[in-house]
């Protein structure tokens, strides 16, 4: 299947100077974002949410997740602190991906178990509900309409409405970003590999088959060279004619869990043009959730384990800034003014 794509557009990279660093969380059970470590918050203490992307167009803000209000759950987004909600709270919704263009505000994610996105608040559904479903990535470059997710079990991604299905693979999980590039459409996670077995053995339990990391180019599936490791890639940027994949592997420390089982310990992996990089030294479990490029700069946003709890945690080209040290993540990250 050959798809062309005029535009080489990135909305994962930047070019110009990134100015002010705004990432999207948690800390401390509350939802919002940090611009240049100071933290704002987007709910109270009597409303739970979730803050799962962040967008910058001129001097807005805009976040997108879930909300818990009166026992009832929401997709929402927010402008600025001003939130909006996409369904009525009848039955489960999130909005996990936003994109903006323009003064059009579009968010995918689902509601109950259709795959859908929402333009300024108005929803479209990608499936008809029969199989369980998400949208966990969507970009918009000039006419095109672009997501990614999943459908019983099977990657998708969707063209102005129109789906393409990933071959599928039993156990294979397709990551939480997307990017379009001149090749065409590019999605990350990772399949199944029956010769990496994971060390976790708690009781009676055998070993759990590994995973590879591995994107797909239009729906062709190239691995991601990362040793004998189980790896799983999560997020993508392409930047001029360099392609960026992160995720993580189990080649940190082996650790042991409460029950006496026995794991390695995570390690956030960076892949440029293929080529595996460490970005955590696998004393703690990390993990990474977005990436960002601008000009020659990498910024990635997670968390880490630590005795203390988790923390939220950027890294610009592996320098970590620590956030919030307990009970606290990353979900997204933007540059901009």
């Amino acid at each position: 299947m050959g798809i062309f794509i005029s535009c080489k557009k990135s909305s994962n990279s930047n070019n110009t100077n990134p100015g002010n660093i705004y990432v999207a969380g948690y800390n401390s059970g509350l939802a919002g974002y940090w611009k240049n470590n100071i933290f704002s918050v987007l709910n109270d203490s009597n409303n739970i949410a979730e803050v799962n992307s962040i967008r910058l167009s001129g001097s807005d803000i805009f976040t997108t997740g879930l909300k818990y209000q009166d026992t009832t759950e929401y997709a929402v987004y927010w402008k600025n602190h001003q939130v909006y909600h996409l369904t009525n709270g009848k039955i489960r919704g999130d909005g996990l991906s936003l994109a903006i263009q323009g003064s059009d505000i579009y968010v995918c994610g689902y509601e109950g178990s259709i795959a859908k996105y929402w333009k300024n608040g108005i929803g479209i559904n990608l499936t008809d509900g029969k199989y369980m479903a998400w949208a966990n990535s969507i970009k918009v470059l000039g006419k095109g309409i672009y997501i990614s997710g999943m459908e019983n079990g099977v990657g998708k991604y969707w063209i102005n409405g129109a789906a393409y299905t990933i071959p599928p693979v039993p156990g294979q999980y397709i990551g939480a970003d997307m990017e379009i590039g001149a090749n065409g459409v590019y999605l990350v996670g990772s399949v199944p590999d029956p010769t990496i077995k994971l060390p976790y053995n708690t009781g009676s339990w055998e070993p759990s088959l590994g995973t590879k990391a591995v994107y797909w180019l239009n729906g062709q599936i190239h691995y991601l060279e990362d040793g004998n490791y189980s790896a799983y890639a999560t997020n993508i940027a392409i930047s001029g004619s360099d392609i960026y994949i992160v995720g993580m592997d189990n080649s940190g420390d082996l650790a042991h869990d409460v029950e006496g089982g026995t794991y390695f310990h995570s390690v956030i992996k960076l892949w440029k043009n293929g080529v595996p990089i460490s970005i955590t030294d696998g004393k703690w479990d990390a993990f990474v959730n977005s990436i960002m490029v601008s000009g020659k700069d990498i910024y990635l946003a997670g968390n880490e384990l630590s005795s203390m709890g988790r923390k939220a945690i950027y890294w610009k080209n592996g320098t970590p800034t620590i956030l919030a040290n307990q009970g606290s993540g990353l979900t997204s990250i933007a540059l901009g003014k």
